[in-house]
């Protein structure tokens, strides 16, 4: 993969986006849950139509990178999601949440990851946020030393859901 493109998701992306997401979200977590509760949250929370309802939502932005030399739905390599804060937080006020940074694992060590923060950062500016915010599960530890480098520390717990299934996971926290 010499280089990616990245740009916003549009409509006409919900299927192959909606497939990523379930596909990258498998792979990292999906020996974690019990296979009826990963199937229900997958189902809900990776629908195409709920995708399009979020790309839809101006609340709500998703990127896509591609890889420059494959221009067939394989080409996608990475994700975003950045949007407003859904987290458990008594005050949002100033806060913009990155809600989904997932790669394809062709795509580590390529320096995208670090595009793609300085987008959902970008993101945040554009918004009026002075803080990004995200929810990192408790045991990724590659995710958290990522954030880590870009500035984010813990403030703050909380239980998500995949089905029945409650994961730990850390609230963090970086200034603009």
């Amino acid at each position: 993969m010499k280089a990616c493109v990245i740009r916003q998701a549009q409509e006409t992306d919900a299927d192959l986006l909606a497939a990523f997401w379930r596909d990258r979200f498998t792979e990292t977590f999906g020996s974690l849950y019990p296979p009826r509760d990963l199937a229900a949250f997958l189902s809900e929370a990776y629908a195409p139509q709920t995708i399009l309802a979020e790309i839809a939502d101006p609340g709500f932005t998703h990127h896509l990178a591609w890889d420059e030399e494959e221009h067939s739905h394989r080409g996608l390599v990475g994700a975003l999601k950045t949007g407003r804060v859904g987290l458990p937080l008594p005050d949002r006020s100033g806060l913009w949440e990155l809600h989904r940074l997932y790669l394809h694992p062709a795509a580590f060590g390529t320096g995208l990851a670090d595009r793609f923060m300085a987008v959902a950062r970008a993101q945040a500016r554009a918004a009026g946020a002075t803080s990004l915010v995200l929810g990192v599960y408790c045991d990724n530890h590659r995710a958290q030393r990522f954030y880590a480098r870009h500035g984010f520390a813990r403030i703050g717990a909380y239980q998500f859901p995949v089905g029945l299934t409650l994961d730990d996971e850390w609230i963090l926290c970086a200034s603009l």
